[in-house]
């Protein structure tokens, strides 16, 4: 089990870690308060079948299915980047390096108490999500840090794997 984890942790990092954005400073300290919305179906990366994406202040959960191992994932990520509209990142660690080294350390920590101050929309989205799926959707987590933060917002954590269960309501 932990070589699976070090092996997807390794797998993001070598994906995720020169990925530029050209973001300007306003957009990192104004972040976007999305109210709820939920889309199934929507358009997905290469290999990947998109479930479901919800989005509500500056969080994302996307639910997908990876085609070509059948199996279903899911990644939460938050605004921490601009091109034309907000991107989404998942990696705490990609997302510190590259906002200090862009805006220094101090916006970077401005940047975190805003998203943090809006962690009640990650909650609310993990409800949301837990309502529109049928089954435990096993996915790793990027860092520690991100292990942490589903904890903080009710995803169990077993050594490195986030698990997010349907809700038990409909069953």
């Amino acid at each position: 089990m932990e070589e699976y984890v070090r092996y997807g942790r390794a797998d993001f990092d070598s994906k995720y870690s020169n990925c530029c954005y050209q973001t300007q400073r306003h957009h990192i300290l104004e972040l976007p308060n999305e109210k709820l919305m939920v889309k199934k179906n929507c358009k997905a990366y290469p290999g990947q079948k998109n479930r479901m994406t919800a989005v509500q202040g500056c969080w994302r959960i996307d639910v997908y299915k990876l085609v070509n191992e059948g199996r279903y994932d899911y990644t939460i990520s938050v605004a921490a980047a601009h091109n034309d509209k907000y991107v989404y990142r998942f990696s705490p660690e990609l997302i510190e390096d590259d906002l200090c080294s862009r805006f220094g350390k101090g916006d970077y920590l401005k940047w975190k108490e805003l998203v943090l101050s809006d962690i009640d929309s990650l909650r609310n989205l993990v409800t949301v999500v837990q309502q529109n799926i049928n089954r435990v959707i096993p996915s790793v987590t990027c860092s520690d840090r991100s292990a942490r933060l589903c904890e903080q917002v009710g995803i169990p954590v077993e050594r490195g794997i986030a698990f997010l269960f349907p809700d038990r309501k409909g069953f």
